[in-house]
C-alpha cells in the first residue's frame, strides 16, 4: 500500500486493523519495501564497495610503480639521452623513445590482464549485474582507463627526458 507522509504512522494503523481481524497474524517484519530492499542488498553492496576500493588501490599502485620505474629508467639513461640530443635528435624523438619504452610493459600487462580476466570471469559471473562475463564495452573501458593512467604516469618522465642538457652531458663524458 502507498502511504503519503510517514510510513510508520500508516503501518501502525494497518497493524491495528489486521490484529482486529486476526490476532494470530505475525506482523513483526512488516515495514516499508525500501527498508526490505536495503536489508536484502547489504552484502552485495559491501562486496561492490570492497572490490571498488581494491580496484582503485590497484590502479594507483600500478600508476605509481610505472611512474617510478620509468623515472628511474630516464635517470639511468640521462647520458644516452644527452648524447642523442647533442647528435641532433629531436625532442619528439626523445619523447617517443621514452613513451615506447613505457608502453611495452603496459601492453604486456594489458594482454596478461585480458587473458586472466577471460579465464576468471566464470568464477565472478554470479557477482556481475547488467554485464555479461565477456562484455566488449567493459573490457574496452578498462583498457582505456589503464591507458589513460599509464599516459599520466608517462608524462612527467617524458618531459624530464626532453629537458636533459646535452652540453652538461658531454662535459661529464
Amino acid at each position: 500500500m502507498r502511504i503519503d507522509g510517514d510510513p510508520r504512522a500508516g503501518l501502525n494503523g494497518v497493524r491495528s486493523i489486521l490484529h482486529g481481524m486476526d490476532a494470530t497474524i505475525d506482523l513483526q517484519y512488516a515495514g516499508p519495501v525500501a527498508a526490505m530492499y536495503d536489508d536484502m542488498f547489504v552484502a552485495p553492496r559491501f562486496y561492490l564497495v570492497l572490490m571498488s576500493i581494491f580496484a582503485v588501490v590497484g590502479l594507483v599502485t600500478s600508476a605509481v610503480g610505472l611512474f617510478g620505474s620509468l623515472n628511474y629508467s630516464v635517470s639511468q639513461r640521462t647520458r644516452e639521452i644527452g648524447v642523442r640530443l647533442a647528435l641532433g635528435a629531436s625532442i619528439g624523438a626523445i619523447r617517443a623513445l621514452v613513451v615506447r619504452d613505457a608502453l611495452v610493459p603496459v601492453a604486456g600487462g594489458i594482454a596478461m590482464g585480458l587473458a586472466a580476466a577471460f579465464w576468471l570471469t566464470r568464477y565472478l559471473e554470479s557477482m556481475l549485474y547488467g554485464v555479461t562475463p565477456h562484455d566488449v564495452r567493459a573490457y574496452g573501458g578498462a583498457i582505456a582507463l589503464l591507458l589513460v593512467v599509464a599516459g599520466v604516469a608517462i608524462v612527467l618522465p617524458a618531459r624530464r627526458a626532453t629537458r636533459v642538457d646535452p652540453v652538461t652531458t658531454l662535459r661529464v663524458e
